[in-house]
């Protein structure tokens, strides 16, 4: 099997203290990337309407660019608000 097109994977950890700045790096990472990318939201107990947005923002760019996005240790109180949002399906998980 021959494969033309390299596949990559980034892995970004998302900072607690500042969930919506690390969120609008993983965007800029966006450019110029093919693959999955992962972001670790392990220290991310809970979510506002802002990070929400930032997300949706995420989701968006990603999908324009056909770039997989995987959350990593979503904590349930977030993966709930998540659902509530519409915005679940828009990603895949893994702990």
């Amino acid at each position: 099997m021959d494969m033309d097109m390299a596949m990559s994977a980034v892995w970004t950890k998302i900072d607690e203290q500042s969930v919506v700045l690390s969120l609008r790096d993983a965007i800029d990472e966006l450019d110029g990337a093919d693959g999955d990318l992962t972001l670790d939201f392990s220290s991310v107990p809970r979510v506002d309407t802002t990070v929400i947005r930032t997300l949706e923002e995420l989701a968006t760019r990603a999908e324009d660019k056909k770039i997989k996005i995987v959350l990593r240790g979503v904590n349930v109180d977030v993966y709930k608000v998540l659902k509530l949002m519409k915005l679940g399906h828009r990603f895949s998980f893994i702990n």
